[in-house]
């Protein structure tokens, strides 16, 4: 009988972006439990900045979270009644905040509320959050430079795991609009004087509504300059502060 050599099979590998090399290939998200995930290997980052989505869906790396706050809960945390909640927001740009509170005082025995801030990126490999605080509360939370990551889960929600806590935190609205909200607060004189000092006709505008959207065009091409002269003449020449960015 003849016999065949045959040669030993080859072990797949994922390259990730960089110049770190390969890593071995990981079972997929939803069949790796938290304790195979091992020491964390080189991965491929994504800024997140306006046009990240884009990115990411580009590089067919799997979707990004959704920008805004993520609300988690959890009952009777550390006595009856100690409901607490977390808030993770994922901002533009980059930017996140972590916060902590109980329905609980304190002195009742309830959790020490806290607020954190910190920098996000997206890992597309792991598909997860990493986040680095760069701001710290004396009060409580994760201390300054602590690197926290938290995996996205199928239905969207991003986990939060801090002092022994664990609670799935779900998308619950999109990050607060601060330059919507300085325009909505304006007089009509204050919304005309912004959209001639960028440049913007107001013509035909009578209604806050009609110089809301000019505006709105205005901001879908660039920054805004909130803080003109107000003056008869407003936007010929008085001097201009730094403009406000116009991503929501």
């Amino acid at each position: 009988a003849s016999h065949i050599a045959l040669s030993p099979p080859q072990q797949s590998a994922r390259v990730c972006v960089g110049t770190r090399g390969p890593r071995p290939t990981v079972p997929p998200r939803a069949s790796r439990a938290p304790d195979e995930r091992g020491p964390r290997a080189p991965f491929s980052r994504v800024v997140c900045g306006s046009n990240s989505r884009a990115m990411a869906e580009g590089a067919g790396a799997a979707e990004m979270p959704r920008l805004g706050a993520y609300v988690g809960t959890k009952r009777d945390c550390s006595c009856p009644g100690d409901h607490v909640s977390w808030e993770l927001e994922l901002l533009p740009e980059g930017a996140c905040t972590i916060g902590c509170k109980s329905e609980l005082s304190l002195s009742k025995g309830g959790l020490q509320a806290w607020h954190v801030e910190g920098t996000w990126e997206w890992d597309a490999d792991d598909e997860e959050v990493l986040v680095e605080i760069t701001k710290d509360d004396p009060l409580g939370g994760p201390k300054r430079e602590r690197e926290l990551t938290l995996p996205l889960c199928e239905d969207g929600s991003l986990v939060f795991k801090f002092a022994g806590h664990e609670v799935a935190c779900v998308w619950a609205r999109p990050p607060v609009d601060t330059v919507q909200e300085q325009l909505d607060a304006m007089s009509l004189k204050e919304l005309k004087a912004v959209a001639l000092a960028n440049g913007l006709d107001p013509a035909g505008c009578i209604e806050r509504g009609d110089f809301l959207r000019i505006l709105a065009r205005g901001r879908s091409t660039g920054p805004l300059n909130l803080t003109p002269e107000l003056s008869p003449v407003a936007g010929s020449g008085g001097a201009a502060s730094s403009p406000v960015s116009g991503s929501p």
